[in-house]
C-alpha cells in the first residue's frame, strides 16, 4: 500500500503560516508568511481529501489576540472548513 493509502493529518502552525499584517497571533511573528485566506484555501484542499484524518492547530499566543478576536477568526474559519470537508 505504502505512501498511497497513508492518512492526512496535517499540522497548522500559526508561526509558519501567519502573515504579522494579516494574523499576527504567533510567538514569532514573520513578513512573508501566508495571509490567513490563504492558509484556509489551503486548509480547505487539504480537508477535502478523503486521506484526511486530523489536524493540529500549533503556536497560537493568546497573549498576542487580547480581544479574542483572532481566536474566534480562526475557530469560526476552521469549523467552516471542516464543515464544509469530507470528515
Amino acid at each position: 500500500a505504502g505512501l498511497a493509502g497513508a492518512a492526512i493529518t496535517e499540522r497548522l502552525t500559526a508561526r509558519g503560516w501567519q502573515n504579522r499584517y494579516d494574523f499576527a497571533a504567533a510567538d514569532v511573528l514573520h513578513d512573508h508568511g501566508l495571509t490567513f485566506d490563504e492558509a484556509m484555501a489551503a486548509l480547505k484542499v487539504f480537508a477535502s481529501s478523503p486521506k484526511f484524518k486530523g489536524l493540529v492547530i500549533t503556536e497560537f499566543n493568546a497573549d498576542r489576540d487580547e480581544d479574542g478576536s483572532l481566536g474566534q477568526r480562526l475557530v469560526d474559519a476552521v469549523a467552516q472548513v471542516l464543515a464544509e470537508s469530507a470528515i
